[in-house]
């Protein structure tokens, strides 16, 4: 491995280590910036879930893709809010 391969497999962990804290903790507003940090980054979202599959288990990949579907579909609370926000970033 090269230094850059090195730093970049480093970098991508503290994504992912971001993700994780925020999916552990339940906190939606942090799961979405990781998910949008991510994104942003390049990754895509099926590689993104398969990596939470791995390193997290199955049930934390039900919590994502629970979290996603309402990012893609706010309720009519959320009409101002976070999701409304970014509800197009995630289609």
């Amino acid at each position: 491995m090269t230094n850059s391969d090195v730093t970049k497999t480093l970098w991508s962990k503290t994504l992912y280590e971001g993700l994780f804290l925020a999916l552990d903790k339940d906190n939606t507003r942090a799961v979405m910036a990781a998910i949008v940090d991510l994104k942003s980054k390049g990754y895509l979202m099926p590689d993104v879930l398969r990596q939470v599959r791995e390193d997290k288990g199955g049930e934390a990949e039900k919590k994502l893709n629970l979290m996603l579907l309402k990012a893609k579909n706010p309720s009519d609370g959320d009409k101002g809010g976070f999701f409304a926000l970014i509800k197009n970033f995630f289609r």
